[in-house]
């Protein structure tokens, strides 16, 4: 099994402490790999979120996951046979949440106005979960759904779609030494340099929608100096623990 990781993610560092404690990683079952060293072999993957769980070449799960359910996954427990199967929409819920987990996701499906360009390949297994549990649809099915139904879901979570994106703005500026009163310039730049690689994932024409860039800085007038603060305290955490930090550079692979 293999997992995913950055060394800034405090999913990640939440993840790998309980696995540690547990004594999920004391063997070689599970290969760690830190995507700030390991960038091709991570875009190789598919990966575009950590934590990120895979088993061979078969995408597992992805960001927001459980610790308990890789455990159970390391100890080969994939699923509970008795659980009743998931249904479809908790398939839709779950994408979606990996998309607002994600900076890259959020920030490309904002920037397109929807999700659907994401429902593919191993993000798409991934990010829903049906690796992992029972279910009885199919993933075609589920990318119908999110074909047929997604405009309307990703309407009606669009707010939340632009919180996580205005916290992940603060982030990437709080990186270059900036705070989080951001200009509108500087926000439709953001956006665009974070839902692409080069120019795969850019709109054309290129443009950022001006109703977007207005709420985005709305949220960051009325919560930019709380999100600095959590990313600050985020930073804190993990930085103060060298531990953690020299498992992860001893044991991640490159």
């Amino acid at each position: 099994m293999e997992i995913y990781v950055h060394p800034t993610c405090l999913s990640s560092y939440k993840l790998i402490k309980k696995l540690r404690a547990d004594g999920f990683l004391e063997g070689d079952n599970v290969k760690i790999i830190d995507t700030s060293r390991a960038v091709y072999e991570s875009l190789e993957k598919g990966v575009i979120s950590v934590p990120y769980v895979l088993n061979g070449d078969e995408p597992l799960a992805v960001d927001p996951v459980s610790p308990e359910k890789v455990e159970s996954l390391i100890a080969g427990r994939p699923s509970d046979s008795t659980a009743q199967p998931m249904k479809l929409q908790d398939a839709l819920e779950n994408f979606s949440r990996s998309v607002m987990a994600s900076a890259f996701a959020v920030s490309s499906a904002l920037l397109m106005g929807g999700y659907e360009h994401l429902a593919k390949g191993k993000f798409l297994i991934a990010s829903t979960k049906i690796a992992i549990y029972p279910h009885d649809f199919t993933l075609s099915e589920v990318r119908e759904a999110i074909e047929t139904s997604g405009p309307r879901l990703f309407e009606e979570e669009s707010g939340l779609y632009v919180r996580a994106l205005a916290y992940n703005l603060v982030r990437h500026a709080f990186w270059a030494g900036k705070g989080p009163d951001l200009q509108k310039e500087e926000i439709a730049e953001l956006i665009m340099a974070k839902a692409s690689l080069g120019r795969v994932g850019i709109p054309y024409p290129v443009s950022v929608d001006r109703e977007l860039i207005d709420s985005v800085q709305s949220v960051l007038k009325q919560k930019g100096e709380e999100y600095l603060n959590r990313i600050r305290s985020e930073r804190d955490t993990i930085e103060g623990d060298r531990e953690y930090l020299s498992f992860l550079s001893s044991r991640a692979s490159v």
